[in-house]
């Protein structure tokens, strides 16, 4: 039955069960790049912390 075009399994279609598929995988990667830009971000604004910090004290 499962390989029927359009069965119905645990309430829902094979096409559906593709889009949920794809869907989570698409999610998993969203995640994964909002983390590495999120990373990336926190860097990037300890480096600029860091460079005004290390003006400021030398020029005060």
């Amino acid at each position: 039955m499962s390989g029927i075009p359009g069965a119905v399994i645990g309430g829902l279609t094979s096409a559906e069960r593709q889009r949920l598929k794809e869907l989570e995988r698409e999610n998993r990667e969203l995640r994964r790049s909002n983390d590495i830009l999120r990373q990336a971000s926190a860097y990037f604004a300890k480096a600029e912390f860091d460079r005004l910090w290390k003006n400021d004290a030398t020029a005060g």
